[in-house]
This record gives structure tokens, C-alpha cells and sequence, in this order.
């Protein structure tokens, strides 16, 4: 996977996620605590597993020699490693939600 197109698979998480709230808080039925923790799970797993592959890829190709070319790939992996932790949190609170 190249820059672009991690940027993207971001992208679409964080916006999966933003969507999920959106559709749980406008919602006139309730739809309980099981699917939003699934689907939580899911992206959880999904945003770790294309940050591996993003990963894999960058010691892979070791033709970057210019500093401009880590720029782009250091925020990128800032964005991912912010979206997990946000991710991993609102996990953590349905949890705690679910378990009291």
C-alpha cells in the first residue's frame, strides 16, 4: 500500500466510526450496547491491520532518501496511531458501560 492509499483506508475508518456515533445518537430507536462494540472491534482490528501492512511496506522499499518523503509517512502514522487510541478508548468506555 502506498501513501495515497493508506491515507484513504484512514479516511474511510475514521469516517466509519464518526458514523457509527452519528447513526447511535440520531437515532429514534435504540438499538442497544452488542452492535456499536462490534463494529468498534472490527474497525479496532481493521485500523491495526493496515497499519502492519502500511508498515511492511515502508521497510520494504527502501528507495527514500529525502527527508520530504518521511513527512508524509510520519503523519500518516500519527493519524493512524491517534485514530487506534481513539478507537481503543471508546472501546474501553463501552465496555466499562456494558460491564456496569
Amino acid at each position: 500500500m502506498n501513501t495515497r492509499k493508506s491515507t484513504a483506508a484512514l479516511g474511510i475508518i475514521d469516517f466509519l466510526f464518526i458514523g457509527i456515533y452519528a447513526v447511535y445518537l440520531l437515532s429514534p430507536i435504540n438499538l442497544g450496547y452488542y452492535p456499536i462494540g462490534i463494529v468498534q472491534m472490527i474497525l479496532l482490528i481493521t485500523a491495526l491491520v493496515l497499519l502492519l501492512i502500511c508498515g511492511i511496506n515502508l521497510f520494504k522499499d527502501k528507495k527514500k532518501d529525502k527527508w520530504t518523503d518521511y513527512i508524509p509517512i510520519g503523519l500518516l502514522i500519527f493519524g493512524y496511531l491517534t485514530s487506534i487510541g481513539v478507537i481503543g478508548l471508546s472501546l474501553l468506555f463501552w465496555w466499562v458501560a456494558f460491564i456496569l
